[in-house]
């Protein structure tokens, strides 16, 4: 997981009202793989994806907790040494 939202994690462990469409985000406990909480949207992602050897889907946390329109997911191998 990058490190800033490891720190965003030490000060709000989750989030609420994260935007019009995510109302809020999961706190740590919450936080899980998408495609172990949400396969229906890690599956359409990935099937996005198949022209990349290694989806993102595929490997992504779930970060959203409530929303309208859709989730938000992180990629954590997505990082370098600034994040």
């Amino acid at each position: 997981m990058p490190p800033s939202f490891r720190e965003f994690l030490l000060v709000t462990n989750g989030w609420r009202h994260a935007g019009n469409f995510v109302w809020s985000l999961r706190g740590t406990e919450e936080i899980g793989r998408l495609t172990d909480l949400e396969p229906m949207w890690a599956e359409t992602w990935v099937d996005r994806e198949v022209k990349y050897e290694d989806p993102a889907a595929a490997r992504s946390l779930l970060i959203s907790l409530r929303a309208d329109a859709g989730v938000v997911y992180l990629d954590p191998g997505d990082v370098d040494e600034a994040r």
